[in-house]
């Protein structure tokens, strides 16, 4: 189900506005439009998107932030990946930045 979300959602929203428009072009990019914009917001890669945007705008996590977890992996070695996850190798590093973060234990 999770994997047919977008689709389903593009296709739903071209039909509904399919025909409320002044004209079939119109209806049907309002529906895609639609569709996408709903599609995104209900999938875990729309709401990733969007939290990774709003990070780095705040300047908490570097634009290209799976550049970064790369880089942090493989030439640096700090962390390791477990599947999708990636991990800090060293609990002490970890302990260590989330207090300089918090100001106290985490």
């Amino acid at each position: 189900m999770r994997t047919h979300g977008l689709p389903a959602t593009i296709a739903a929203g071209v039909l509904v506005r399919f025909g409320a428009g002044p004209g079939a072009g119109t209806g049907m990019a309002e529906g895609i439009t639609a569709g996408i914009g709903f599609g995104l917001a209900v999938t875990s890669w729309g709401s990733f998107g969007a939290a990774r945007i709003c990070l780095a705008l705040r300047r908490q996590v570097p634009w290209d932030l799976m550049g970064f977890l790369e880089d942090a992996h493989r030439s640096r070695g700090v962390l390791r990946q477990v599947g999708a996850v990636y991990q800090f190798r060293h609990i002490d590093l970890q302990r260590h930045l989330a207090q300089q973060r918090y100001g106290g234990d985490p």
